[in-house]
């Protein structure tokens, strides 16, 4: 099965180059955070991403921002 994302989350101390597996919800709606943390949380519309994309584009904005 896809996996798209409605929500993902861009706190600062929740990125990492390596993400996990965790999904959440957000407003009855998919979510995923890097880190897999349970708050903290700053969410962004995804769009529907899928998940594979989404945690690629991630990884990449944590390995730029090292």
């Amino acid at each position: 099965m896809v996996k798209r994302i409605d929500y993902y989350c861009d706190a600062s101390d929740h990125q990492t180059w390596t993400p996990g597996l965790s999904l959440a919800v957000h407003a009855d709606r998919s979510a995923y955070c890097p880190m897999g943390v349970s708050s903290g949380h700053h969410w962004q519309p995804a769009g529907g991403i899928l998940l594979l994309l989404l945690k690629r584009r991630l990884a990449a904005v944590a390995l730029t921002s090292r």
